[in-house]
């Protein structure tokens, strides 16, 4: 929670270079930093945040595994 841009850069970088032909990699924001949506957009990763902070990290990720469940093309497993 309300990692620091260096942190969060080198993470998102280190996602990215998975090898799967299907990776698609989401940054989910609890703290709604405006800049770490621009930094996901330029790296090319999904940003995700949500209305409220309920349920700390547990709430983050049920809220991120609602998201990916109504995508079209729903992924075939999740890392956290």
């Amino acid at each position: 929670y309300n990692e620091e841009e260096s942190i969060l850069t080198r993470t998102i970088v280190g996602a990215l270079g998975i090898d799967h032909p299907r990776l698609r990699v989401w940054v989910l924001d609890d703290g709604k930093r405006d800049w770490l949506a621009e930094l996901c957009a330029h790296k090319g990763c999904g940003y995700l945040r949500r209305p409220d902070n309920s349920h700390a990290k547990a709430g983050n990720i049920n809220n991120a595994l609602a998201h990916l469940g109504g995508l079209e093309r729903q992924p075939d497993f999740v890392v956290v």
